[in-house]
């Protein structure tokens, strides 16, 4: 544990990044602003819209290069006029339902394209499935692949305070320094993805235990759900993968806890935990240290907290309108009913552990 004791100074004044940079850093994607259309029509021009069945709703932006990368298989179709798009249409055989057959083409793209190394970011084959939210049936696929769709992901961010003769500190964690993805970042007290079966409390008290050794109880009973967070994200070359588009939701959560309660790497995916006064935060904050994720919730924490203020920051109104971007894909998650509640239980105790999931190339040949 590192406890770091600082005196207190204006955060819109510290050297570097201001607060509002601070969100540009997360939500850089261009807006289609009608005063200075060009950043947004250019990116757009090279930028693939991605379409499931039965939905007239977009679910993803795809890059130029991606698209010319991926091996596509017959299920998919590109248009590229009048817009560019990419298509799922596979075609459903038998009892097959939209949801299978949709489950299993996107199963067979991805291995076709990380048996073929095209996309290092891939790395081997993950076992968590992540749904394509909105979508009008269940449609899971390898979480790794989200980010070369475009797909809105889902986090849940838990910001751990305490106080300390009366000080507030913050719990803030440094990543493992050989993670793939923003390796010796800063990162929140607790962070994870929301997958398909779970819901966003169940994702975070998870979390909790296997990142900090945090207690299941301590987290469900004290952990308040505030709000959410959206942007969407061009992702630097820290990320691993830079150029690709990330429309991210943050779930956000406070836990405020005794002063006495620690936390302690378990999993491995944490380098340490620092317990840090509000001035050193912002100053870690400003010298782009943390995961942009990271600091997007941290700054809402700070918000809410009345720390930064509209009197102190200028840039008050749009800092908060920007932290709640307008996603343009759907953002629901998909509720399943009993008949594919039972699917997935079929799925996974089958021998073969579902065709979507177990699928290599060639074992369905």
């Amino acid at each position: 544990m590192t406890v770091v004791e600082t005196t207190a100074e204006s955060g819109h004044g510290i050297a570097g990044k201001t607060d509002l940079d601070i969100v540009g850093e997360c939500d850089n994607f261009p807006y289609a602003d009608s005063s200075n259309p060009e950043p947004f029509d250019n990116l757009m021009a090279s930028t693939w819209t991605f379409f499931i069945p039965h939905s007239p709703n977009p679910y993803g932006y795809l890059t130029s290069s991606t698209v010319e990368k991926m091996p596509w298989t017959a299920d998919f179709r590109l248009v590229t006029a009048p817009f560019k798009q990419v298509r799922l249409a596979p075609e459903a055989e038998g009892d097959t339902t939209t949801s299978r057959a949709c489950e299993l083409a996107m199963a067979k793209l991805i291995a076709h394209a990380r048996e073929k190394n095209l996309f290092p970011e891939l790395g081997k084959r993950s076992r968590e499935l992540y749904p394509i939210l909105g979508a009008p049936y269940l449609l899971r696929f390898d979480r790794k692949a989200h980010a070369l769709f475009g797909i809105v992901t889902r986090g849940v961010h838990l910001t751990v305070y305490t106080r300390v003769a009366g000080e507030m500190r913050l719990w803030i964690s440094q990543r493992a320094l050989d993670r793939p993805v923003y390796s010796g970042l800063l990162d929140n007290s607790i962070a994870g993805g929301v997958g398909t079966d779970e819901t966003v409390l169940d994702a975070l008290a998870w979390e909790a235990g296997e990142e900090a050794g945090l207690d299941e109880g301590l987290v469900r009973d004290g952990a308040k759900a505030c709000g959410t967070l959206t942007w969407i994200n061009i992702k630097d070359e820290r990320s691993g993968s830079p150029g690709m588009l990330h429309p991210g939701i943050q779930y956000i959560y406070d836990l405020e806890i005794e002063d006495h309660v620690t936390f302690r790497p378990v999993d491995g995916e944490v380098e340490k935990f620092n317990l840090w006064d509000v001035p050193t935060t912002r100053k870690a904050m400003a010298e782009r240290k943390p995961k942009p994720s990271c600091a997007l919730a941290v700054l809402d924490f700070l918000i809410r907290h009345g720390i930064i203020t509209p009197d102190e920051e200028r840039d008050y109104a749009e800092i908060v309108s920007r932290m709640h971007r307008r996603l343009p894909f759907p953002t629901c998650p998909f509720q399943p009913g009993v008949a594919e509640l039972n699917q997935t239980r079929e799925e996974m105790t089958h021998p073969r552990i579902g065709a979507w999931l177990a699928y290599t190339p060639g074992s369905f040949l």
